[in-house]
């Protein structure tokens, strides 16, 4: 047995169910100007082969996201003014309100979480949570007071640069710029796709699926979910990988931005979570 083989059935019907749950999930925190991801708009894929680890990567002009253990563990959004230095970035962060504090930000957290369908119940009783707000040092003087930024994150673990799981908010849309869970057996939500379909999208061979009609297709797709889609985006082409479709494929690649800067945060004082 090959255990890194990904047949091309495998391949389609995952990169199809990945994008389907980035969409909904994406849909259900609310993101002001949020609108489905497309196919054209996959700059690249990355599909773990299943007989190892259940998951892969999107990477897309509306997002980064990433699937561990058969379920959406990470998303990750473009920042505002990401086009400037970090620098200029922080500067014109500094001069717009926030229209949340550290509370808001907690529930905000919460609420999205609640969302996806994360047991933030039993999170919280197994992982402290803090909550931190971005600062600055304008003219780069550590002994000059610090400006915060409209950015606030929360995490939930007991090493906050190692959380289990963690939020990062900006303030002036209170919109999400990532949501991170290293830790994913919160997660209530039912796998992307079913365990017992595997087996059956790694026995289709390549030459056969090749010739598939899109209905047989779309059929397949629809059998092997693990959740039920009021919408699904199916790619126009899926071709072989490398090395005989073993290991991680990965296909439309293109040059990326970087959406996240470094950043410094501080702790504020506890929040009042009554």
């Amino acid at each position: 047995m090959d255990l890194l083989y990904i047949s091309l059935a495998y391949k389609y019907v995952m990169l199809t169910l990945m994008l389907a749950e980035a969409n909904l999930a994406s849909g259900k925190l609310e993101i002001p100007n949020w609108q489905p991801i497309t196919y054209a708009q996959v700059e690249t894929y990355n599909i773990s082969a299943p007989r190892m680890r259940t998951g892969g990567s999107l990477d897309t002009t509306n997002g980064v996201f990433g699937f561990g253990e058969n379920k959406l563990q990470f998303m990750q959004w473009p920042e505002p003014n990401s086009d400037l230095p970090l620098r200029e970035r922080q500067l014109q962060w500094s001069k717009l309100p926030s229209l949340v504090d550290t509370n808001g930000a907690y529930q905000l957290a919460i609420n999205w979480l609640t969302r996806l369908e994360v047991d933030v119940v039993a999170l919280e009783k197994k992982h402290p949570v803090s909550v931190l707000q971005q600062f600055f040092y304008p003219g780069g003087d550590i002994n000059q007071p610090p400006v915060l930024l409209p950015r606030f994150e929360v995490r939930w673990g007991k090493n906050p640069s190692l959380p289990a799981v963690w939020v990062s908010i900006y303030g002036p849309t209170k919109s999400p710029l990532f949501i991170r869970q290293e830790d994913g057996s919160f997660i209530r939500r039912p796998e992307v796709i079913k365990p017992e379909a595997i087996k059956n999208l790694l026995s289709i061979t390549n030459a056969d699926f090749a010739v598939w009609t899109l209905m047989q297709k779309s059929n397949l797709v629809v059998r092997s979910a693990g959740n039920t889609y009021s919408t699904l985006v199916f790619p126009d082409v899926i071709r072989e990988g490398k090395s005989s479709d073993r290991g991680q494929s990965q296909s439309i690649v293109k040059p990326k931005p970087t959406i996240s800067p470094a950043k410094k945060t501080r702790i504020l004082p506890a929040v009042d979570r009554q």
